[in-house]
C-alpha cells in the first residue's frame, strides 16, 4: 500500500494524498504532481492479494490492462480516462491516470434519490458506450 504525504521513490514528483477507492482487485489513490501541480490517480494491484498464489497472473493481467487502456485514451474518448505512465514502486506496479473531478454515480444516486428518466438514459448511454469499446479491447470486468 501507498503511503499518503510521500513522495514516491521511483517518481518523486507524484506525492500521494490519499485513497479514494478500494475493491478486491486494486486500490485508487489521489496523487499530485508536485513540479506541475495538477491532480493524478494512481490505481496499483490490492497488496492482498501479493499473498494470493496466483499474484503473478493477476499483475500480468493489471498490466495488459494498462497498456490496453492506455492505447484507447490515445483516441482522447470521452467516456474512457487517459493513461498517462505506468511504473513500478516497492514491486508494486502502477497507472497514473487523470483525475476526474466530480462524483461518482454512486454517491450521486445517495445523495440526490433516484434519477429523472432522461438523465438516466445518458448516463447508461455513456457506460454502455465505453464497455463497448473496452469490451471490443479485451477488457472485461467482472463484478
Amino acid at each position: 500500500m501507498l503511503q499518503s504525504g510521500k513522495p514516491l521513490k521511483q517518481l518523486p514528483q507524484y506525492i500521494i494524498e490519499k485513497v479514494i477507492g478500494e475493491g478486491g482487485f486494486g486500490i485508487t489513490y489521489k496523487a499530485r504532481h508536485q513540479d506541475l501541480n495538477f491532480p493524478v490517480v494512481i490505481k496499483t494491484p490490492n497488496s492482498r492479494l501479493y499473498r494470493d498464489a496466483n499474484y503473478p497472473i493477476f499483475v500480468e493481467g493489471f498490466r495488459k490492462e494498462g497498456r490496453t487502456l492506455a492505447k484507447i485514451s490515445q483516441n482522447h474518448h470521452p467516456n474512457i480516462v487517459r493513461i498517462i505512465d505506468f511504473f513500478e514502486e516497492d514491486n508494486l506496479p502502477c497507472l497514473v491516470m487523470d483525475f476526474v473531478k466530480g462524483e461518482n454515480l454512486y454517491h450521486l444516486v445517495q445523495g440526490n434519490g433516484i434519477l429523472s428518466e432522461l438523465t438516466a438514459i445518458d448516463y447508461i448511454r455513456q457506460i454502455a458506450d465505453a464497455l463497448s469499446i473496452c469490451d471490443q479491447n479485451g477488457i472485461i470486468h467482472r463484478w
